[in-house]
């Protein structure tokens, strides 16, 4: 079906956060319209819920502070919340900690289930922190050990503390010490008896010892952490034979085994190998050829990431030379467009989030840029969905990395603004002097300077 065409009937499927909007539209000229709508900020769209009682939110802000308190109270053992319902805030006694939760409460709601989980955890962390002393190296060298965070998580970090004034902090300034790919990456870590504190810029400093030193203790250190691994499933490929594992570790950050030398030696994973960390808990190994056997993994994948108790990225990692690096789903792989949508659905779930703090650091330095959204759509012929921003005429753009870029004019008639699209390759060949690209931003982001005159996009968009 020609999508490009006035009239042509399609299926939109846009994703906010990881939640399916579905809707018919006529002619792809109303893209651009469909996007405004369905990825307002997350307030505006709770606001409009009016069918939710004053009752029934009350209840759901109680439950609220109650995961608060007991998330508070894991990851900072020895500190009290309580929660005073008429102010609608959680406070600490002697400290002077208050947590008002009314913006936060509307953002939770706004989120999926297994994304709810990763905000109560970032939230505490950021509320929860203290200046805490550095430790002495020789009091902790032997309990360094190395996790994984996705890079979003230094991202928000970084722009949390930019927003809040305080400049960047010490744990965004640490070096990213292993790259797994565009998505993750490794952290050193000290492995406390009642917490994980993770090493930061000022402690690397202050024990002057090579990056590279630490890092090898810690990555001998997580080869002494309590693992198992099972094999899922089994089968013949070309007279070979294929694996699919699980592994699960002891301290519940089975994902850091991907750094375990000696256990993929001993599972005796192979050049080509996929693996995925769709969630803390779950490490998840496919030897390659086999198509049966990578469906499994799929699912597993989708499984994890959608209900696990701490997710990560369900993006796959493909073993080279030694190393993880981001797979790139072969075109002709049976799996392809389920592995593309999970890839897409993820993407746009990180750069709602990078867009939300960016409007509000925008705002509070008064900066005069759109941030425009992640949008996703496909039609219902191959349920592949295809990521869209679109570029203003009026303002200056901070635009993500898509499939396509749709062009606006908001000066023209409201049925003449929509100008066209481009596919990404071809929006950076002809229109590449007008777009700067943010190295400090993750995922990518490309700020536009200039506009393009009307008649040479005309002239080249679809």
């Amino acid at each position: 079906m020609d999508r490009g065409k006035p009239g042509s009937a399609f299926r939109f499927h846009l994703y906010n956060r990881g939640m399916r909007f579905s809707l018919i539209c006529l002619g792809f000229a109303l893209c651009p319209l469909v996007s405004a709508l369905s990825f307002q900020p997350a307030a505006e769209r709770v606001a409009t819920q009016s069918s939710l009682s004053q009752a029934s939110d009350s209840k759901g802000m109680k439950r609220f502070a109650s995961r608060l308190i007991r998330e508070f109270a894991r990851l900072h053992p020895g500190r009290q919340l309580s929660y005073e319902a008429a102010e609608e805030r959680l406070v600490e006694a002697g400290s002077g900690l208050t947590i008002h939760l009314d913006n936060l409460y509307r953002d939770y709601k706004a989120l999926t289930l297994h994304e709810r989980r990763d905000f109560i955890e970032k939230t505490v962390l950021v509320f929860g922190r203290v200046e805490e002393s550095i430790p002495p190296l020789a009091d902790v060298r032997n309990l360094l050990t190395l996790k994984i965070w996705p890079r979003s998580k230094w991202e928000w970090l970084d722009l949390n503390a930019q927003i809040g004034g305080a400049g960047s902090t010490p744990l965004a300034e640490a070096p990213q010490i292993w790259s797994l790919g565009q998505h993750l990456q490794g952290l050193l870590a000290i492995d406390g008896v009642d917490r994980i504190r993770y090493v930061g810029k000022d402690m690397l400093e202050d024990w002057k010892v090579p990056v590279a030193e630490l890092h090898a203790e810690a990555q001998a250190r997580v080869a002494t952490l309590g693992q198992g691994w099972s094999t899922l499933g089994k089968s013949k490929v070309d007279g070979g034979t294929g694996r699919l594992f699980s592994v699960v570790g002891d301290d519940y950050f089975a994902a850091s085994h991907l750094f375990d030398v000696e256990m993929l030696k001993s599972m005796k994973v192979v050049e080509g190998a996929l693996a995925a960390v769709p969630s803390r808990e779950t490490l998840l190994i496919v030897e390659p050829g086999d198509e049966k056997l990578q469906q499994l993994f799929l699912e597993q994948i989708e499984e994890a990431y959608r209900n696990g108790q701490r997710p990560l990225c369900p993006i796959p990692l493909v073993y080279r030379k030694g190393e993880w690096k981001t797979w790139n789903v072969p075109a002709n792989h049976a799996q392809r467009v389920a592995f593309r949508n999970l890839e897409r659905e993820y993407l746009a779930s990180e750069y709602d989030a990078q867009k939300k703090q960016l409007d509000l650091l925008y705002e509070a330095r008064d900066i005069d840029v759109h941030v425009s959204s992640f949008s996703l759509y496909g039609d219902e012929g191959t349920d592949e969905y295809t990521s869209l921003a679109v570029w203003t005429k009026t303002v200056d753009t901070f635009l993500p990395q898509v499939d396509y870029v749709a062009f606006v004019d908001l000066d023209r008639p409201e049925d003449e603004a929509f100008i066209g699209r481009m596919k990404w390759a071809d929006f950076v060949t002809h229109f590449g002097k007008h777009l700067k690209l943010d190295s400090a931003r993750y995922p990518k982001r490309y700020l536009t300077q200039g506009y393009p005159s009307l008649k040479r996009i005309e002239a080249l968009v679809e």
